[in-house]
């Protein structure tokens, strides 16, 4: 994934006002979701595991090779039933979470943003770019090689947490 910034990325690339805000914004995505369709936001966590921290993502995080990581998947879902509208991962060494936060984490039932609206949080290492997302595409039964709208960053924590965000936004947000 490439650095940009928005300015680079112009309008040519079909990417309406709402992604643009989404991809840009420093605030809780739960909330810019919730606030522009006017319904809840709800998470559907796939998956969560220990993982080991690999180099790049150590280099990233500023924390050393090979600790232990809680890495977490889920997909947002607008409205009841719900349409996916953003895949995320996250991971965040577990030697930097406190324990309650490892434990919100791992039960899974609340959106990260709404986990750490308590703490300060300082959003860094933007990168915006378009990718091929496998598990964006089969959430959505498109093909595997589709490209996305994704964003990256670092997230520090004024409890000491420091993690990695991934999110994938549908392609139905490009348009709005």
């Amino acid at each position: 994934m490439h650095a940009t910034t928005f300015a680079n990325l112009g309008s040519a690339q079909g990417i309406g006002p709402l992604l643009r805000l989404l991809l840009t914004s420093d605030g809780t995505l739960v909330d810019h979701l919730a606030a522009f369709y006017g319904k809840p936001v709800h998470l559907e966590q796939v998956c969560q595991r220990e993982v080991i921290l690999d180099d790049v993502t150590a280099d990233r995080l500023g924390v050393a090779t090979g600790e232990k990581g809680l890495e977490r998947f889920a997909r947002l879902r607008v409205g009841d039933p719900g349409e996916i509208v953003v895949v995320a991962s996250s991971f965040f060494p577990r030697a930097t979470l406190t324990p309650g936060l490892s434990r919100a984490m791992q039960a899974g039932r609340l959106p990260l943003g709404k986990l750490i609206q308590h703490l300060l949080v300082r959003r860094d290492r933007l990168e915006i770019a378009r990718l091929p997302v496998p598990e964006m595409a089969q959430a959505l039964g498109r093909p595997e090689t589709e490209c996305f709208w994704t964003r990256r960053y670092r997230l520090t924590l004024s409890d000491g947490g420091v993690g990695v965000i991934f999110e994938t936004f549908a392609p139905a947000l490009a348009a709005l």
